[in-house]
């Protein structure tokens, strides 16, 4: 298939788009964490260590912080040792890269839209060794990554996007961006990009954010990464 000059690249987020946080192992280490963080202050509990990780989430996915920077700060508020922010660390990067699995679909999509002579790109909110991660899933497929903790801004600010973009050498008007988040879709919206929302369930979620974009409408909504695939070719079918 020729493309048209309309559409050269599509690009996604990643968690909860392409992967997700094995729910029963995170909620496992989750109290795990609790349990040890115990033993330095009784009263510290999931809801407590849960608003601790929101307060510095920003901090740490923009690269301000590093996770045992954050870690250090937890222990601090806590009356925890300094040594115990080490232990903390090492504890969630290892909850991390056990828990994270790919979606149903994902490499079957990505390797269907290369296939189609699109280019990819991964725009995320993250921290940490994402591209191992990436690896250890077989996600590692992409032609530019955008990660938060290394451009230093974090979704939906253009500059992330525009990362991307620049570095696969296509124009945003000429892309498709993909993701289960309204907030990451406007972004891209603004930019110029059409917009594909994967509806996820929200459940058991820490980080949500404010649709502060009730009114914003994507260009299309799926419900599977394969329905991504059908709606992206019919777009390069009709030259759009």
């Amino acid at each position: 298939m020729v493309l048209g000059e309309s559409l050269s690249a599509v690009l996604f987020d990643l968690w909860r788009t392409l992967a997700y946080s094995d729910e029963e192992g995170r909620q496992r280490d989750e109290e795990n964490v609790v349990t040890f963080l115990k033993s330095f202050n009784p009263a510290v509990d999931i809801e407590m260590y849960r608003g601790l990780r929101k307060k510095f989430h920003t901090d740490l996915t923009t690269g301000k912080l590093s996770l045992n920077e954050v870690n250090a700060r937890i222990a601090e508020e806590i009356g925890a040792p300094p040594q115990a922010a080490t232990t903390l660390t090492k504890a969630v990067e290892a909850a991390v890269v056990r828990n994270v699995r790919a979606y149903d679909g994902a490499h079957d999509v990505l390797d269907g839209l290369r296939e189609e002579g699109l280019l990819l790109g991964l725009v995320t909110n993250c921290a940490g060794d994402t591209l191992g991660l990436l690896r250890k899933v077989d996600l590692d497929l992409f032609d530019a990554y955008g990660f938060s903790d290394e451009v230093g801004v974090r979704k939906p600010d253009p500059k992330i996007y525009v990362k991307v973009t620049g570095e696969l050498g296509v124009g945003p008007e000429r892309c498709v961006f993909v993701s289960d988040e309204i907030e990451d879709l406007v972004g891209a919206s603004k930019l110029g990009m059409r917009t594909v929302h994967v509806v996820r369930a929200k459940g058991g979620r820490i980080f949500d954010v404010d649709d502060y974009a009730a009114d914003f409408k994507p260009d299309a909504s799926v419900s599977s990464l394969y329905a991504v695939y059908d709606v992206v070719l019919g777009w390069v079918d009709e030259g759009r």
